[in-house]
């Protein structure tokens, strides 16, 4: 685990100082759904430990525990780029899983950090890296079905680890689809259990896709499916399983993503299986093919070393770290370096110690170097020697996959072959470091198959032949000792499972003897105290699921029928009510958990007979009248009656059927009584009693909507009685409001005559602005919708009309008039003004035609003196001065009495 996740949640968990087995708890790094992770110091070996306490949930399920022994001996031999796990401990306190203590950061954190897009070169490593680790992982027969940015570790030096393999499934198991991060999940994960290693191709794709375009640029394609977080999670099974959509071609997203890389990641995305990559190796060759140095510059050595299989195996390769040590493909430290066609315009992968660039610069270096001492070494190699290193690492890999497939089924005709398998590649090829290799892995088939056939003392001296060929392989440094220390832990996995099967079989044995003996307790206690820390293949669980089956049946069916005899002889005496006891602990008994032993149709069977028996029994008889009373009752619709005698008939037989039925009974009678205060509009009442029906019975739909009603009716009346002190109040919006509200939930007479009568006032209201604006033509329309809603107004409606027709017109030869007169047309002013003096002879047109009069006046005045006739002029200007004296002819006047003089 790493420690780029460190959080805190306050007082969850064990605090720092507590002890987990030799480790001690130093800090709390995060807290999931399903597991507590701390950091943990390991004393002894002076190391620091991850240590994730799995959930009580989880820990208690024995297929969880079973499932995650046999994974976790199988992800111990993979290679280094999976996060190593040490050991399992099992405490009063839970489930602890210790694992490998990565310093690092994961590539989520690097999506969230990087505004643009990874640098596209560093992007592909982490690529080509992932695809090595996990044919690995696909070639130990696992699915890790759940890849996401947050389960890559990127440690210094760019080495991408995968963590988390909580939903993986066996490739060889047809396992129920597991909800992982569907945001990068495949298709066929939601489609069906039928589902195999390019599931991960797809993930992995969809993550290479994300790092090439940027996490922006992602969320900015997929906006609508991200929009909203609390139903993201479907929206991406509906995408993903939607295969006439796909996601934009990488280069038109980011055209500085080569072609040939943004097919690569959009073949891996197809959305059906058969158009992605057939497995990661031919992921891993496609890319060597395609961007690798020795690829691009067409150099003999390694490419020549591509067979028809596909398999890399020059020597240079191989030296190189370019190949796993058993597989066509591989990330060691000294991987070919990859190159891209143009410069990369993207962000550097962020980093915790040294740049990127700086990183890359020095890596870059070395594997230069390295890979020309690979093709130096390669071209060396002869022809011969490749063809037979290539043919033996086939027929390697043939027995190695027959082997891993009996390691997962134990079927003794699978060791055969792969024994078999394993001796001819040992025969062929000897002196290769194939051929040591199977002589090995010859003794552990062998021993798995003593096993598998209960022959202890050979798999007991299987065990010394397979540690003497390991150490004679190492003695002779035949193959790698990465490869060694790997199958001393495949030495370490046989020995557990040919003792523990031992062990399994043996005790068995003792319990089925006991089983059959009678001593039933003797026999389930053989079970779960000798075999229960034991780490079973799939088919002993089955086995033992089984027989603790059969035994818990037996059981049962003891302890049930021992019931049935003590009743049966205790109503044969006559002493009824005992019997009656017994019968009803068999009944107790047949409602137990215990019970579910035995399939469906035996426990009916033998409910019925139960039922056959208490029916014999005196007491029935008492029992039978009061229901037979409590029927008449029903049927007569006389509910406390029929509530009385049921309660009396449950005092004479208990029953849960009886008691429910009371409770309803209970439930039904305060109903009745709640609906008629409802009717009664005492709603106290109505609300007390139809709460006491749900108390009764909760599942009451008749309470729940007469409770509904209740709601209803008290908000109706609450908003009528706002809705009439508005209207009093004549504050005829918030009445209509009301008014309109309560009309939504119940409409009466009342309710809908008021809403008539605010929507007709707020338009009598409108009209009567209209109106008082000069707004006429709105004013009528208003006008006349008033009509509408209240016809009773129309003799007021009409006298309002006739009288704003008058103002309408008043208001026409006014505007004329004093049109006229800014053109001094000052007797077509006049007439206009006389014609709207016989509609309203006012003051108004009696200060419009002096203003006309003495426009005129002074209009006359200015023109004599213009002429210069200033007598005269001076007679204008004093008529006009007698409508308006004014400044400006009080002027004129003196400017006209001094020219007249001179």
């Amino acid at each position: 685990m790493t420690s780029a996740n460190a959080g805190s949640s306050g007082g969850i968990g064990l605090q720092p100082g507590s002890r987990i087995g030799k480790y001690e708890v130093r800090e709390r790094l995060g807290v999931g759904g399903q597991a507590i992770v701390y950091k943990c110091y390991d004393a002894l070996l002076d190391r620091h430990v991850a240590i994730k306490q799995i959930s009580n949930a989880l820990a208690a399920d024995p297929r969880f525990l079973e499932r995650f022994r046999r994974e976790a001996q199988i992800l111990a031999k993979l290679g280094a780029e999976i996060i190593t796990i040490h050991e399992l401990i099992e405490e009063e306190r839970g489930l602890f899983i210790v694992m490998e203590f990565v310093e690092g950061h994961t590539l989520e954190t690097t999506l969230n950090d990087t505004k643009g897009p990874v640098e596209t070169k560093a992007a592909l490593q982490v690529l080509f890296r992932l695809a090595a680790t996990l044919h690995e992982v696909h070639r130990a027969g696992i699915i890790h079905r759940d890849l996401k940015p947050t389960n890559i570790i990127i440690t210094p030096g760019l080495r991408p680890r995968i963590t988390d393999f909580g939903v993986a499934a066996s490739l060889s198991g047809q396992t129920s689809m597991v909800l992982g991060t569907t945001k990068y999940m495949a298709p066929e994960l939601f489609e069906g259990p039928d589902v195999d290693a390019r599931a991960d191709m797809y993930s992995l794709g969809f993550i290479a896709y994300e790092m090439l375009v940027g996490r922006p640029k992602f969320n900015e394609i997929f906006a609508d499916i991200i929009r909203d977080r609390h139903s993201e999670a479907l929206r991406w099974m509906k995408w993903h399983g939607n295969r006439s959509v796909q996601a934009p071609p990488v280069c038109e997203v980011n055209p500085s993503v080569p072609k040939n890389l943004s097919e690569l990641v959009m073949k891996m995305i197809a959305k059906d299986p058969a158009e992605r990559y057939a497995n990661m190796e031919e992921l891993g060759r496609a890319i060597k093919a395609t961007f690798s140095p020795r690829a691009r510059a067409g150099a003999g050595g390694v490419e020549k070393a591509l067979a028809t299989k596909g398999r890399l195996v020059a020597r240079a390769a191989v030296k190189s770290g370019a190949l796993a040590a058993e597989g066509p493909i591989g990330a060691g430290d000294e991987a070919d370096e990859l190159e891209l066609a143009g410069p990369p315009a993207t962000a550097p992968l962020p980093k915790r110690s040294l740049s990127l660039r700086t990183k890359l610069i020095l890596a870059g270096v070395a594997v230069v170097s390295l890979a020309v001492i690979g093709i130096i070494l390669g071209v060396q190699a002869s022809q011969s020697e490749q063809r037979r290193a290539q043919a033996a690492q086939t027929a390697y890999d043939d027995a190695m996959s027959e082997y891993l497939a009996a390691r997962s089924s134990y079927e003794t005709v699978r060791f055969q072959t792969a024994a078999k398998g394993f001796q001819d590649a040992v025969t062929k090829y000897a002196g290769t470091a194939w051929g040591a290799r199977a002589g090995v892995m010859t003794q552990f088939a062998k021993g798995y198959l003593a096993a598998v056939d209960s022959d202890w003392a050979q798999a007991a001296a299987q065990e010394e032949a397979i540690q003497t060929a390991i150490n004679g392989v190492e003695v002779a440094a035949a193959v790698e000792p990465a490869w060694i220390d790997r199958q001393r832990q495949e030495l370490e996995s046989f020995k557990t499972y040919w003792r523990h099967t031992r062990i399994f079989v043996e005790e068995m044995g003792k319990a089925r003897e006991a089983f059959t003996g009678g001593r039933l307790d003797e026999a389930m206690r053989t079970l779960q105290e000798r075999l229960r820390d034991l780490k079973f293949t799939d088919a002993q669980y089955r086995q033992y699921q089984q027989f603790r089956k059969e035994i818990a049946e037996a059981q049962f069916l003891g302890e049930f029928q021992a019931e049935l005899d003590r009743g049966d002889g205790l109503a044969g005496k006559g002493e009824f009510a005992q019997a009656t006891v017994a019968y009803q602990r068999a009944e107790t008994l047949l409602n137990s958990p215990a019970a579910e032993a035995l399939d469906k149709p035996r426990r009916d069977a033998l409910r019925q007979g139960l039922a056959d028996r208490m029916k014999k029994v005196g007491v029935s008889s008492e029992y039978r009248d009061a229901m037979d009373r409590r029927e008449a009752a029903r049927q007569a619709g006389n509910l406390s009656e029929e509530l009385n005698w049921l309660i009396k008939a449950d005092e004479i037989m208990p029953s849960p059927g009886n008691k429910k039925a009371i409770a309803e009974l209970k439930s039904n009678i305060a109903l009745a009584k709640g609906l008629a205060a409802l009717d009664a509009k005492n709603y106290t009442e109505a609300k007390a009693r139809l709460l006491e029906a749900l108390e009764h019975n909760a599942a009451s739909t008749a309470a729940r909507d007469a409770l509904n009603r209740l709601e209803s009716e008290q908000k109706w009346e609450t908003l009528v009685k706002a809705g009439d002190a508005a209207l009093g109040a004549g504050q005829h919006q918030a009445a209509l409001e009301k008014y309109q509200a309560a009309a939504a939930i119940r409409a009466d007479a009342h309710v809908t005559q008021n809403i008539a009568e605010c929507k007709y006032q707020l338009t009598f209201a409108q009209a009567q602005q209209e109106q008082a604006a000069g707004k006429f033509a709105e004013a009528k329309a208003s006008y006349e919708a008033c009509l509408q809603l209240k016809p009773a107004s129309r003799a007021q409606i009409d006298a309002i009309l006739a009288k704003m027709d008058q103002d309408q017109r008043y208001s026409a030869f006014l505007a004329e008039g004093d049109a006229l007169r800014k053109k001094k047309d000052f007797a077509g002013a006049l007439k206009a003004y006389r014609e709207a003096g016989k509609i309203y002879d006012n003051q108004e047109i009696k200060d419009r035609k002096d203003l006309s009069r003495y426009e005129e006046y002074l209009t006359l005045g200015k023109q004599e003196m213009e002429q210069g006739d200033f007598r005269t002029a001076l007679g204008h200007l004093k008529v006009a001065q007698g409508y308006r004296d004014t400044d400006e002819i009080k002027q004129l006047i003196r400017e006209a009495e001094q020219k007249a003089r001179d």
